[in-house]
């Protein structure tokens, strides 16, 4: 063939279609290299992929694993620590106000208290032995009364002679 004869149509399309067999083939193999390619975001990276135990790739090459691994343990550490300090501001105001639950546990703790002082003293002797009957029901009475208004005056000025008889009184 003459290089410088006119080229038939016959002759174009098989060099149309050569030149693009060579454009796909380097196009697939700049696909290959470029799924193989570090996928780092903030900046190319050409830097091949990491390659996983199971043999799947990794998304970053072994560099911006390691940078994005550290990074993700410095954004755990930042959320724990943020988290610790709002339990702790949380309870530290749970403590200065009054809240329900709160309030039951203070009422466990009264409950327990009144327990306490409701159980007799072991060193101390029972009142019996150191009262009178009738400063027992007297004092018997003054407990369980609401308020001073509710006792018997007559009752209460009996019961003070009593008391200053005994050596009990002030």
């Amino acid at each position: 063939m003459n290089p410088s004869a006119p080229a038939t149509n016959s002759d174009l399309s098989v060099g149309y279609y050569h030149d693009l067999v060579e454009l796909d083939a380097d196009f697939h193999a700049s696909l290959l290299q470029e799924e193989r390619r570090c996928r780092y975001p903030s900046k190319r990276c050409e830097m091949p992929r990491a390659i996983k135990h199971n043999g799947e790739m990794h998304r970053f090459c072994d560099v911006h694993r390691d940078r994005a691994n550290l990074n993700q343990r410095r954004l755990e550490a930042r959320r724990k620590r943020e988290m610790l300090e709002l339990e702790h501001a949380n309870a530290s105001r749970k403590r200065s106000c009054s809240s329900p639950e709160r309030e039951s546990t203070t009422e466990v703790e009264n409950q327990t208290e009144k327990q306490r002082w409701s159980e007799p003293c072991e060193s101390s002797s029972p009142l019996h032995s150191v009262l009178a009957q009738d400063e027992l029901n007297f004092l018997s009475q003054l407990l369980t009364q609401n308020s001073l208004e509710d006792l018997p005056i007559d009752n209460m000025a009996g019961q003070a002679n009593n008391a200053s008889d005994s050596g009990f009184a002030c």
